[in-house]
């Protein structure tokens, strides 16, 4: 590890091959733990370690996707009162109004295009769990869902900062000053 004055370089401190599963687990808690969106930790990851980042959304998709099955699988076994106890506003919330419709409508498919954006998933995954829908059809349409989105901010993060460096001008900077 590297260190000048209060600089730690985490690019040297973390070995290749753990910083993205470090990544994918971060991914797996903060899903599970609702506390703060994973995507801001991903951009983060993905521009400290630019080379890495397509095998880092792959990890980090597959841990907010496990993650997203552990909640849907504790919402399914809490049953519908436990929940209506924990979340006694949730029923009048948009979010709920909109998964609910969504999620009646269109199954899966609406729970994959709810992992895409860049929408609340817990209501969704809420409705998906009391609607008893299959275990692996969600897994897989959160990870793709997960996947989609992920994929779209890894490969913006690893890209827009040569974007800078092509609109800078070659060579130095020279200014020039007139004499009045």
């Amino acid at each position: 590890m590297h260190m000048t004055g209060m600089r730690i370089d985490l690019r040297r401190a973390l070995p290749a091959r753990a910083y993205p599963l470090m990544v994918g687990v971060i991914a797996l808690v903060l899903t599970i733990s609702m506390t703060i969106p994973f995507a801001s930790i991903l951009i983060v990851a993905v521009l400290l370690r630019r080379d890495r980042w397509k095998e880092i959304v792959l990890v980090s998709s597959l841990g907010s996707a496990t993650g997203g099955l552990i909640l849907y699988l504790t919402f399914h076994y809490l049953g519908w009162s436990q929940i209506a106890a924990y979340y006694p506003d949730l029923l009048q919330s948009k979010a709920w109004a909109d998964a609910t419709r969504w999620v009646s409508a269109y199954g899966t498919w609406a729970l994959l295009g709810i992992a895409a954006a860049p929408l609340p998933q817990t209501p969704a995954l809420i409705f998906t769990a009391v609607s008893r829908l299959p275990v692996s059809e969600v897994f897989l349409a959160l990870f793709l869902g997960k996947l989609l989105k992920y994929g779209v901010y890894g490969w913006l993060a690893a890209e827009f900062p040569s974007w800078f460096e092509r609109l800078a001008p070659i060579g130095e900077h020279k200014h020039q000053t007139r004499a009045f």
